[in-house]
């Protein structure tokens, strides 16, 4: 894996110990010997951080970044204030979103090859998350169809093409996976319509 880091930040830390900078700007590529790339996240403005020393609490500030990969497309990665809690009785809070992302993606980094299998498609996803993790999980997580479809190669056999098998779409108008997680119970749902 070949990793790619540029980014610009300032900060610092007052009288108390607390930690305060911020992220100006920031670039990772990556590079997997295994998969197509590179793979590219930028931040889209600057992020505040801090981390205060007595209470053990790290913040970071709301931000976005935009990725890109090997395959046409970009997603757009965005998350809430993320907090952090140290200490014996330690917590996390996370919330956020990932728009835009192509399905391509998903089968290239799940090395699926679709196309074995009689499928294509320009379908693209919203993917939400809400998590907490404190004295047990509490998690919300969700991907959905936001665009596109799925085709199927009607004839296998034949190989495709205009003169080839008959390619049909799949007319998907909703798609959706849920997982809610509480504890020990955790709870998975898929639509598809």
């Amino acid at each position: 894996l070949a990793v790619v880091l540029r980014g610009a930040a300032v900060g610092g830390r007052d009288g108390q110990g607390n930690w305060q900078a911020t992220v100006r700007s920031l670039q990772l590529q990556l590079q997997d010997a295994q998969l197509p790339g590179p793979w590219k996240l930028a931040l889209a403005q600057p992020v505040r951080g801090s981390f205060t020393t007595a209470t053990q609490q790290l913040q970071l500030g709301a931000a976005q970044a935009q990725l890109t990969g090997p395959r046409p497309g970009t997603a757009v990665l965005s998350w809430e204030p993320l907090n952090w809690q140290g200490g014996n009785a330690g917590s996390l809070r996370s919330k956020g979103a990932l728009r835009n992302l192509p399905m391509e993606w998903m089968t290239l980094l799940a090395r699926a090859d679709l196309a074995a299998a009689g499928l294509s498609g320009n379908l693209v996803f919203d993917g939400l998350w809400d998590v907490t993790i404190a004295e047990r999980i509490v998690a919300r997580a969700s991907l959905a169809r936001r665009s596109g479809d799925i085709r199927i190669q009607a004839d296998a056999a034949a190989p495709a093409g205009p003169a080839g098998a008959t390619v049909v779409d799949a007319g998907i108008r909703e798609l959706q996976l849920l997982v809610d997680a509480d504890g020990d119970r955790v709870q998975a749902r898929f639509n598809w319509e």
